[in-house]
C-alpha cells in the first residue's frame, strides 16, 4: 500500500509546484530588471512564505489523506505529509532562485521553467525515498509501527 500512496502523492504535486514561483522570478529578472541578490533575497523571501503554507496545506490534505485510505496508520501518513512538506518548499524554493541563478551564470533565464521541472522530478521521488526510509525503517521499523497501531504481525 506504501508505493501506491507515495506515487499517488507525487502525482497530486506535480501540477502545482513550478508555475508560481518561476512567474514572479522571472517576473523580475525578465522584466529588465538586474539579476542582482537584493531582488534574489526579495524574491525568495517572499516565496518561502508561499512554499511553507503550500507545503504545510499540502501535507495537512496528504495526511488526512493517508490515514483515513490506509486503516488509520499514522507512521505511513507521517511519512507522507513529511515527504509533501519538504518537496513542496523545495520545489517553491528552486523555482524562484532558478532563473536568478541562470541569469547570474549569463544564461537565458528562460529556461529555468523546464530546468526546475526535471531537477524537481528527480529530487522530488529522492526526497520522498529518503524521508519514507527514515521515518518508516529507522525510526519506526514494521515491527514498531504495528505494535503504535495496535496491530500483530501475526495475523
Amino acid at each position: 500500500m506504501r508505493g501506491r500512496e507515495l506515487w499517488r502523492a507525487s502525482l497530486l504535486l506535480k501540477p502545482l509546484l513550478h508555475v508560481q514561483p518561476l512567474t514572479r522570478a522571472g517576473d523580475c529578472v525578465g522584466g529588465g530588471e538586474q539579476a542582482t541578490r537584493a531582488g534574489w533575497v526579495k524574491v525568495a523571501g517572499q516565496q518561502a512564505l508561499v512554499g511553507l503554507s503550500l507545503g504545510a496545506l499540502l501535507a495537512l490534505g496528504g495526511f488526512v489523506r493517508v490515514y483515513l485510505t490506509d486503516d488509520g496508520n499514522v507512521v505511513d501518513a507521517a511519512a507522507i505529509a513529511l515527504s509533501l512538506f519538504t518537496i513542496v518548499t523545495t520545489s517553491v524554493l528552486a523555482g524562484s532562485s532558478l532563473p536568478f541563478l541562470l541569469a547570474w551564470a549569463n544564461i537565458d533565464p528562460a529556461n529555468a521553467g523546464t530546468t526546475v521541472q526535471v531537477v524537481m522530478d528527480i529530487l522530488g521521488v529522492t526526497v520522498t525515498c529518503a524521508v519514507c526510509y527514515v521515518i518508516l525503517v529507522l525510526l519506526y521499523p514494521p515491527s514498531a509501527a504495528a505494535a503504535l497501531v495496535g496491530v500483530s504481525l501475526l495475523q
